[in-house]
């Protein structure tokens, strides 16, 4: 399944990649690129953004396919800070309906007695 018979990629489910990503964790360089170029080799864009990260800044912009592999992070980056915001606006926006659905509840709530709220023009009153 892997392009390079050197370096047999994981399964495509999440636990076999975390495991292949921190067996290479502390891999050399040269064993970290044949394993990024296996993965674009086989067509597993992600599994090779996350390989690419951890070259970290010994990436040579010059190879067209650890090229490939950092665009495909900076992609992936990309996508997960729109899901983060996304969801940080519906919290925000949740909260926001929250109170101002408590603000009329207030506002409209019956008067009791004396603790009526004071009109506005009371206050230009001796």
């Amino acid at each position: 399944m892997s392009g390079d018979p050197d370096v047999p990629l994981p399964g495509r489910g999440q636990a076999d990649e975390d495991a292949f990503v921190e067996a290479l964790h502390e891999a050399p360089g040269p064993a970290i690129e044949a394993a990024v170029r296996a993965a674009i080799r086989g067509r597993r864009p992600r599994l090779a953004a996350r390989l690419v990260g951890l070259l970290g800044d010994g990436v040579d912009p010059g190879d067209a396919e650890l090229a490939r592999a950092l665009k495909a992070a900076e992609l992936l980056c990309l996508k997960g800070r729109d899901a983060r915001v996304g969801a940080d606006l519906e919290e925000l926006l949740t909260l926001l309906r929250r109170r101002r659905r408590e603000r009329f509840k207030f506002r409209h709530a019956p008067r009791r007695g004396a603790r009526k709220r004071p009109r506005w023009w009371s206050r230009y009153r001796d």
